[in-house]
């Protein structure tokens, strides 16, 4: 997640604390109650970091977002 791709301190479930608190930062750009579709998470995520899909992950398994397959379409997304 950081440019120069230092991991600095760990949680005891190894998530980076540092990271988690970035991630929560990128979540506050999303409203709460709100499903997203796929591509306007994307959008919103690059507008702070390229790697978008890294970061949409990290949300997930953070707990911070959850995901929900629609099928024919692109999966939605929610803050937790």
């Amino acid at each position: 997640m950081f440019q120069q791709g230092q991991q600095i301190i760990y949680g005891g479930n190894g998530v980076c604390r540092i990271e988690e608190i970035v991630l929560r930062e990128i979540s506050r750009r999303f409203e709460r109650n709100r499903d997203y579709p796929e591509p306007e998470v994307n959008a919103i995520i690059s507008e702070i970091y390229d790697d978008f899909c890294t970061v949409r992950r990290e949300m997930i398994g953070c707990g911070i977002m959850t995901r929900h397959p629609v099928k024919g379409g692109f999966d939605m997304y929610r803050l937790v």
